[in-house]
């Protein structure tokens, strides 16, 4: 926490309501080796994993929770220096896998760091474009 305030990140510096409604984004090294995506939306406690190499077939045996649990600890902690929540109120997360499977890990063991910003990207511009949408309907009416 404090090397996010050092570093002046927004998602620490922000207003208490800018805080309560933003989606945070990160990339996660697992073993060492191996990068995942998160997304999780401080709202609406929905949290999606992305992990580029995994298959569709496989996604059953695969459990997201683990990924979420310092970042999750981050934004509990925020939620709760900052007055937007007591430290006592339990918070439930709901952590899901997203679609992955794009890194063919059998001609590609290297690229899943890019797999995951492109990833995070194409989720961003999609939130944008629904909302740029929704504010055009709006206007219209």
């Amino acid at each position: 926490m404090e090397l996010l305030q050092k570093q002046k990140d927004p998602f620490v510096l922000g207003s208490p309501v800018n805080i309560a409604h933003s989606v945070v984004y990160a990339v996660i090294c697992v073993n060492e080796c191996h990068w995942l995506a998160i997304e999780a939306c401080v709202r609406t406690k929905e949290v999606l994993v992305y992990d580029p190499a995994l298959e569709r077939k496989r996604v059953g045996s695969a459990s997201p929770d683990r990924y979420f649990v310092r970042l999750g600890a981050v934004i509990d902690l925020l939620l709760c220096d900052r007055g937007i929540r007591s430290s006592d109120e339990e918070v439930a997360w709901n952590i899901q896998l997203a679609e992955g499977g794009q890194q063919n890990l059998l001609t590609d063991s290297v690229n899943c760091g890019v797999y995951c910003l492109e990833w995070i990207k194409f989720r961003v511009t999609t939130a944008v474009r629904s909302r740029l949408l929704r504010e055009d309907r709006k206007s219209v009416v």
